[in-house]
């Protein structure tokens, strides 16, 4: 499966559940995270690859997920886990 694939199945994911707060937030929260990610890479203070920068990318995206599960959001990554074992896949 494609990182593409997988980002559409995240996406997709994230959408039912309008990514706990919203799609905006959601997707700044990813450019952040994707940013500190690129910027602390070309200083040289990690050699993480592709797929940690991809791991990176679907938290960013699903951090507030268990939102839409009421006020123990904190306590909902289940909601994580369902996504892996409704669409089968790893990274």
């Amino acid at each position: 499966m494609s990182t593409m694939d997988i980002l559409d199945i995240v996406i997709d994911f994230g959408k039912k559940y309008n990514f706990g707060r919203g799609s905006s937030h959601a997707f700044k929260v990813r450019d952040h995270a994707l940013k500190i990610f690129d910027g602390t890479k070309q200083l040289g203070l990690h050699d993480m690859g592709s797929r940690k920068r991809l791991w990176l990318e679907i938290a960013a995206l699903l951090h507030d997920i268990g939102v839409s599960a009421g006020g123990e959001h904190h306590e909902s990554s289940r909601f994580i886990r369902m996504v892996r074992h409704s669409y089968r896949f790893t990274i």
